[in-house]
């Protein structure tokens, strides 16, 4: 006699042939119903369990947590946009490696920053302007002139930066201007600094 068990735990029995279902007949079949039945039971109740976990949970940790995120909204939307003192305030850098720095004049006007210029000068004192990067007024190296020119443009690119933006923070440096970047956010913490001291 043979025995083939399905996958419900029932057993076919063949005798010679013949075929004949005991479902469950034997003292293992019902053992492992037995134990199927307790398993499903179980996790019935664990997952009744948290349901109610999360009913539960969810009438407390909702507000909370959206109270938390809008704290941290709130936090990020002031960062940065400090409340000066209305006036017109003037920011210098220090000397470079060349000589050269920046000064910077910012007005402000209803607590915000509305106007920022920015220009930096040479060791001599000569603003770099159209002239920066010629020698005798004249261009001997094309590449070093082109250089020196895309520094004075992002200069007024800072300023106007620092106008719309109304924060330092958001100010992205130019590639290849990293020096007057470097001048420009000096200057302007020294000016702040001014506008939060008055």
């Amino acid at each position: 006699m043979r025995k083939f068990y399905n996958k419900r735990g029932c057993s076919k029995t063949s005798v010679f042939g013949e075929t004949s279902k005991a479902c469950p007949a034997t003292y293992e079949n019902r053992s492992f119903a037995t134990h199927r039945a307790k398993n499903c039971k179980s996790l019935l109740q664990n997952n009744r369990f948290w349901n109610r976990l999360k009913r539960k949970l969810s009438f407390v940790c909702l507000p909370a947590a959206l109270a938390a995120v809008f704290a941290v909204l709130l936090l990020l939307t002031n960062c940065g946009s400090r409340v000066y003192k209305d006036g017109v305030y003037a920011g210098k850098s220090g000397v470079d490696d060349t000589g050269a720095w920046g000064e910077v004049v910012i007005t402000i006007e209803g607590g915000r920053i509305v106007d920022c210029q920015f220009i930096t000068l040479q060791k001599d004192g000569a603003v770099k302007g159209e002239d920066y990067g010629k020698v005798n007024g004249v261009i001997s190296n094309q590449d070093f002139y082109d250089k020196a020119q895309l520094a004075v443009r992002a200069m007024s690119q800072y300023a106007q930066a620092l106008r719309e933006n109304g924060s330092l923070k958001q100010v992205d440096a130019v590639s290849g201007a990293t020096n007057s970047f470097n001048q420009f956010n000096e200057a302007v913490e020294t000016a702040l600094e001014k506008a939060n001291r008055s």
